[in-house]
């Protein structure tokens, strides 16, 4: 029996009784437009673009993804079941485009967000219900997309 069995959902328990044993939990921004279509629950896939020396010399722009089948937690306020967190907390100008989500990491996983978010401008993509395998995807770069690599 895990915690959040014991805990009833509530704007004062707040998010953390949601978050699964040995994870954290994370907030991501997203555009409004994705995030009026996640609910708790959903997976998502990380991306990262970021601009990168490449082999043969030169800089240019690349987007990989960084994390694959990440559970959403919460899409802004709503923490799923019908619950909220509080109402009236002021919004950072910085998200004044973009919604946060929160969604369940492990420690390297974390880490991992954190240096992306620093380094470049993440991304992220809805997955179908069910749809929870990891597979290996190759970066997009401008070669790729041309035909070229």
């Amino acid at each position: 029996v895990v915690q959040s069995a014991l805990t009833a959902y509530s704007e004062k328990s707040g998010l953390s009784v949601k978050v699964p044993a040995g994870y954290r939990a994370s907030a991501l921004p997203v555009d409004r437009d994705m995030a009026v279509l996640m609910k708790p629950g959903d997976r998502v896939d990380v991306v990262v673009t970021v601009e990168a020396l490449m082999a043969q010399g030169g800089r240019q722009k690349v987007t990989m993804t960084i994390l694959q089948n990440l559970l959403v937690l919460s899409v802004g306020r709503d923490l799923g079941a019908g619950v909220g967190t509080a109402e009236g907390e002021p919004k950072s100008a910085s998200f004044a485009e973009k919604e946060a989500i929160s969604v369940a990491v492990n420690p390297i996983e974390f880490q991992y967000l954190a240096l992306a978010g620093e380094t470049g401008r993440l991304g992220v993509s809805l997955r179908s219900p069910g749809d929870i395998e990891i597979h290996p995807i190759k970066l997009a770069d401008w070669p790729s997309l041309m035909g070229g690599g």
